[in-house]
């Protein structure tokens, strides 16, 4: 869901909204839309990538609890910026269908801070 471009923006955003529960996945589309982030990725021909830390993941907590932590790439042209990203969620059984083949649902998805900061040549990378 952190990860896309103008071409994959919808195909991994409507894949993504089946496999978190409905107020979490409305107000992530929500501030998707509201920043205009498809529209940025076709006025600047930008896409993202993401290069993950790690996802801990506490199996002896009912329900499950999880949290991942990662660098968001933003490609714009040749420029390449690179931002620390985080969230905390749960994970709980769900029915397994078409759209969800995992029985599997991240709930209480909530973006967290995360101070770890860009090796120098992480922040900015020009390829000229």
């Amino acid at each position: 869901m952190f990860a896309h471009s103008a071409e994959t923006y919808h195909k991994h955003i409507n894949f993504a909204l089946h496999l978190i529960d409905e107020e979490s996945g409305k107000r992530i589309y929500h501030d998707f839309e509201e920043g205009n982030v498809r529209k940025n990725y076709i006025r600047y021909g930008s896409h993202t990538e993401i290069k993950i830390d790690s996802i801990p993941i506490d199996m002896d907590a009912f329900p499950i609890k999880g949290s991942f932590y990662a660098l968001q790439e933003v490609h714009i042209g040749k420029n390449v910026r690179t931002l620390p990203i985080a969230a905390s969620f749960r994970i709980v059984q769900d029915y397994r269908h078409e759209k969800n083949p995992y029985g599997l649902q991240l709930t209480d998805f909530d973006f967290i801070v995360y101070d770890r900061k860009p090796d120098e040549d992480e922040l900015w990378n020009y390829d000229a």
